[in-house]
């Protein structure tokens, strides 16, 4: 018996093969990609920075910047006035930036630009380059042997006394032997220097106490120092209401831990010579940036002064303090 088998139905013949338009899907797909991939990519970055700040903000890295970098920087280099520029969080990093001053009487062209940074896992960095001034050189070997004595006296008198009257003058102010802070207020009080030492840095610490070293790619430095508005302008904790600034200070290095060791190494200071002045809270010397000389041959004839040294000298202008 034999099957008809029915037909195959006719197909219908194929459209020409359209190169543009298959060109043009290949483009619209290939951009529609690209742009749902941006989209996320912006949305990721945001989620992430949003997630970045509100940890950085909980782990407290900001505060600590300024609380223990910034402020730590200060305590070691008191011949400058740090003030906050700027400050801001990144996705995985907080930044700091502050001008650096110097302490003297010669007018401030331009101030050094300094910038602290933290990582939201704790890790400190900052700048290269540390500014450096006549002070700055004084400094490094504050209170070693041979900075005061009879000689220093003698020499400083006489450049002192060379001075012309209508000068103002910056000098480092060297004890002979560290003073209480109640023996430093007579001695400010015996001397005239009321004004002239309101609000100077004290000098807490000295070389001699740990020799200026350097450690890796940092010099710490033996010298730390510490004013009543270090308080105000870099911390905002209440420190001012202190009586004295030894207690300021005290107050500051109490809430400084073993983990902020490296921070502070980093910035030029060491956290046992920090606790060694804060039990101590003896006054080594006085930073005084704007006095007469007048005033310094006056300390210098007393007995509680070894050294006095000059850094910086300009003529006094209209409108400046008088000649004390």
């Amino acid at each position: 018996m034999t099957v008809d088998m029915p037909e195959a139905p006719e197909l219908p013949d194929l459209p020409a093969f359209d190169k543009r338009a298959m060109r043009r899907a290949v483009r619209r797909g290939v951009i529609r990609t690209a742009f749902v991939g941006a989209l996320w990519l912006v949305i990721a970055s945001i989620v992430l920075g949003i997630a970045g700040q509100a940890a950085l903000v909980g782990l407290g890295r900001r505060d600590h910047v300024q609380h223990v970098v910034a402020a730590g920087w200060q305590v070691a280099h008191p011949e400058f006035m740090l003030d906050l520029s700027s400050d801001g969080n990144g996705i995985v990093h907080t930044t700091t930036n502050y001008a650096a001053a110097p302490l003297g009487v010669q007018p401030v062209s331009a101030s050094t630009k300094l910038s602290f940074s933290e990582s939201l896992f704790g890790g400190v960095s900052r700048i290269d380059v540390e500014p450096k001034t006549a002070a700055s050189q004084i400094l490094l070997t504050f209170g070693l042997n041979g900075t005061d004595g009879a000689s220093w006296r003698s020499a400083e008198r006489k450049m002192l006394g060379q001075l012309p009257k209508p000068v103002r003058v910056a000098a480092i102010v060297e004890f002979a032997q560290p003073l209480s802070y109640a023996d430093y207020t007579a001695f400010a009080a015996r001397t005239g220097a009321g004004v002239d030492v309101q609000g100077a840095p004290l000098l807490l610490s000295a070389a001699k106490d740990l020799e200026s070293q350097s450690d890796g790619a940092y010099a710490v430095s033996g010298v730390c120092a510490w004013a009543p508005e270090y308080a105000g302008r870099l911390l905002n904790l209440g420190f001012k209401n202190f009586d004295d600034p030894i207690g300021g200070f005290r107050a500051w290095v109490g809430s400084l831990h073993d983990s902020d060791r490296d921070a502070l190494r980093k910035v030029g200071i060491s956290l046992t010579t920090l606790r060694a002045a804060a039990r101590a809270g003896l006054v080594h010397g006085v930073i005084l940036h704007d006095t007469t000389a007048a005033l310094l041959l006056k300390m210098l004839d007393d007995p509680a002064v070894g050294a006095v040294h000059p850094y910086d000298v300009a003529f006094a202008v209209e409108g400046s303090q008088a000649d004390g």
